[in-house]
């Protein structure tokens, strides 16, 4: 799977399980994850934040 089909399948899966509520719980994702340093998680997160 390419990095692309990944976030295409998150955000599908995102939209699925959260409906209207899908790009903030993206975001509250990245959030979280640049807090825990994670920075390619986070920057990942946004991206697929942007594809809802």
């Amino acid at each position: 799977m390419t990095q692309q089909e990944e976030i295409e399948s998150w955000a599908r899966l995102y939209k699925r399980t959260y409906g209207d509520r899908a790009r903030d719980e993206a975001l509250r994702t990245s959030k979280e994850r640049q807090l825990s340093g994670d920075k390619d998680g986070a920057d990942k997160w946004r991206t697929i934040s942007q594809r809802l």
